[in-house]
């Protein structure tokens, strides 16, 4: 009876910890947001019709179709997922989960936070990492037993690429010294970001009225069990909406570009937030 007493104890104890939020890799996410925060300092500025004017014609029509004119350009930007699809592998059934990224402007850093839940236990958590031009990926299965890490220059210039599509929501990134612009035609221009040796570009793709709502790149890596694989990998983004006077895509794809010439969607949200 004792040693019963003692495994339920122990199990209780367990359930108890998973169930609450936190974890050694939650609180290395918040230090690597702090540094980010401290290293970041953007001077004051606003999107004007100067400042906007190196820029393609249809990336100086979103600004404007979005609102985004005339408002302070923003340092940093924050993005909760509340309730995002992951899928873990190709044909797998998503899962829903908790998808959180920091992003900011005078570096280009960004942290995310993955947190996946089962009967309201935290199972799942990862961590994308891009500070200074480093980059990372890191899964904990349980809050303690980590399944894998991912570090290199395949994983950082993956992260760093990955920040052209995320400043479709916070935009002050397309005007950094860092980031160079090559007009293709009135729906397509390509941006290039160049940080710490590390080069990368991708196509912006532009509807009639102004929307951003596609951007492709051949310069990131997916990790094959350890393996890195360079393949085409797209974001998209559809059914813009007004928010706080600023328009923003309300569903955002992302996927890879198979071999075999299928499309692995891996992730997809229509239910986020933005803050700056």
């Amino acid at each position: 009876m004792n040693v019963l007493i003692i495994i339920l104890i122990i199990v209780g104890i367990a359930l108890i910890y998973l169930a609450l939020p936190g974890g050694a890799l939650r609180r290395q996410y918040r230090k690597d947001v702090a540094l980010s925060l401290n290293e970041n300092l953007l001077p004051s500025a606003s999107f004007t019709e100067e400042a906007v004017s190196g820029l393609p014609e249809p990336m100086q029509k979103y600004l404007s179709y979005c609102g985004y004119m005339g408002k302070p350009m923003m340092a940093h930007g924050y993005f909760d997922f509340r309730e995002a699809r992951l899928s873990i592998a190709q044909d797998q059934t998503p899962i829903t989960l908790r998808y959180e990224q920091y992003n900011f402007v005078a570096r280009p850093d960004r942290h995310a936070f993955i947190d996946g839940k089962l009967f309201g236990l935290h199972l799942i958590n990862g961590k994308d990492t891009l500070s200074d031009g480093k980059g990372s990926m890191t899964i904990v299965l349980a809050k303690l037993l980590k399944l894998g890490e991912t570090t290199g220059p395949d994983m950082s210039q993956s992260q760093l690429v990955s920040t052209l599509p995320d400043a479709v929501l916070m935009p002050s990134l397309f005007l950094q010294d860092y980031v160079e612009w090559t007009a293709i035609d009135d729906t397509h221009a390509e941006s290039t970001i160049t940080w710490n040796d590390i080069r990368c570009s991708g196509i912006f793709t532009f509807n009639n009225e102004g929307e951003i709502i596609r951007f492709d790149t051949n310069d990131r890596y997916q990790d094959n069990n350890g393996v890195s694989v360079n393949l085409p990998w797209t974001v998209e983004y559809g059914d813009y909406y007004e928010v706080d006077g600023l328009r923003r895509p309300g569903t955002v794809k992302i996927s890879w570009h198979m071999p075999d010439g299928s499309d692995y969607t891996y992730f997809e949200s229509s239910d986020y937030t933005v803050s700056y």
